[in-house]
């Protein structure tokens, strides 16, 4: 009996909650956007749940969030001043995504925004981070959710399933960039959330900001670029790759359903040598610029298919060796290999980088093709319409 006398003390003790801060006491952050003004404040545009929203049964549905906006010279203190507008103190717990417009960092490192966040005890580390072209808060302000309860909630999706069903862009976390903005080649990445240049001025998700050093660099690559530095960095899911029939406007495409690369880094005296392999399971998609009426003729496309491959990923190396952007993270397998000799190179990396000796072959393993008989050919006719 004497023995349940301290632990029904403790009962007594520890009951309750573990805060002093009751629930309706708070505010959960689903998304928030960072701008500066031309003073140098901090614009903070916090989209916070609102709670008893989604009545499904109610005829008329409400918004599921609102929107609140701060200024101050700090992060920290635009933060705490969300309470001024809203009654509620902020919590960062439930964040689905951070999005950072590329005019805050055009001269400034986008290191200060990421150290806040990763400082503060109840921000989301799984949290995506983007940046945006143009004001961030916009994106928060005069855009509308879709399919989605809120906007934060829809760019995560749209990020997401951009990156595993298109292969067009790259997502990170708050951790995960966090590391990044840490490796030795400098080099970090986050998806673009822009508005389309039509009458709809859709929101998409899709390209790549490139950081080195914490700083954004000006130089940008095509989707189809795109593609091939994650195929190459082996981040690739699955998409479609298509193939230019030369002077045609048509093109041929090929459905890319998995994808392994390795790339091994050979010491070459004052630089390396890149040896890349890379291996594609696909299958042969829409074909219109020849006729695929023999096993023969099937062969030549796939080697055609195959070539073009390989030429884009080449291309693609040779484009980032012109601009100086070790976005394959060489330089952290040459400090993983050889810490002594990474420390000397280091400061030259970029002109090593630039004159590395690439030798880089594909292998594509078709599924619809060679004499299976599943090769596609336009239903109707021999060349695709108009």
């Amino acid at each position: 009996m004497k023995g349940l006398v301290i632990p029904m003390l403790l009962l007594l003790i520890l009951t309750g909650c573990w805060s002093k801060n009751e629930l309706n006491e708070w505010g959960f952050v689903n998304a928030v956007a960072i701008d500066k003004d031309a003073g140098g404040n901090f614009i903070l545009t916090t989209q916070l749940y609102k709670p008893g929203t989604g009545d499904m049964s109610s005829d008329v549905q409400e918004a599921g969030s609102l929107t609140i906006t701060s200024k101050a010279k700090s992060l920290d203190e635009a933060a705490q001043d969300i309470s001024i507008h809203l009654g509620k103190r902020a919590q960062w717990s439930h964040m689905s995504i951070i999005l950072i417009s590329d005019q805050n960092i055009k001269e400034k490192s986008v290191k200060e925004i990421v150290e806040y966040f990763l400082r503060d005890p109840e921000s989301r580390e799984t949290s995506l981070v983007a940046l945006t072209k143009g004001k961030a808060q916009d994106y928060l302000v005069k855009a509308k959710p879709f399919m989605n309860n809120t906007l934060g909630q829809q760019f995560r999706s749209m990020a997401l399933l951009t990156e595993k069903k298109t292969g067009k862009t790259h997502t990170a976390t708050l951790l995960q960039f966090a590391i990044q903005l840490k490796n030795e080649s400098g080099i970090s990445l986050l998806p673009v959330l822009y508005k389309q240049e039509d009458k709809l001025e859709q929101e998409s998700i899709s390209g790549l900001a490139i950081f080195k050093d914490g700083y954004l660099v000006s130089e940008q690559f095509n989707p189809g670029e795109v593609q091939n530095i994650f195929i190459l960095r082996n981040q690739y899911h699955t998409g479609v790759k298509e193939i230019n029939c030369g002077s045609s406007p048509s093109v041929e495409s090929i459905q890319i359903q998995k994808t392994k690369t390795t790339i091994e880094v050979v010491p070459n005296h004052q630089t390396v040598k890149l040896k890349i392999r890379v291996q594609l399971v696909g299958a042969l998609g829409k074909f219109f610029c020849s006729p695929i009426d023999s096993e023969l003729q099937e062969k030549q496309a796939v080697e055609r298919v195959h070539r073009h491959i390989e030429e884009a990923l080449t291309a693609t190396v040779k484009d980032m060796q012109r601009k100086k952007l070790d976005l394959l993270n060489i330089g952290d397998q040459v400090y993983r290999k050889d810490p002594v000799k990474w420390r000397g190179w280091k400061g030259t990396w970029d002109q090593r980088f630039q004159t590395a000796e690439v030798d880089l072959k594909v292998n594509i393993e078709f599924s619809n093709a060679l004499g299976q008989k599943l090769l596609p050919k336009p239903i109707i006719g021999d060349k695709e319409d108009g």
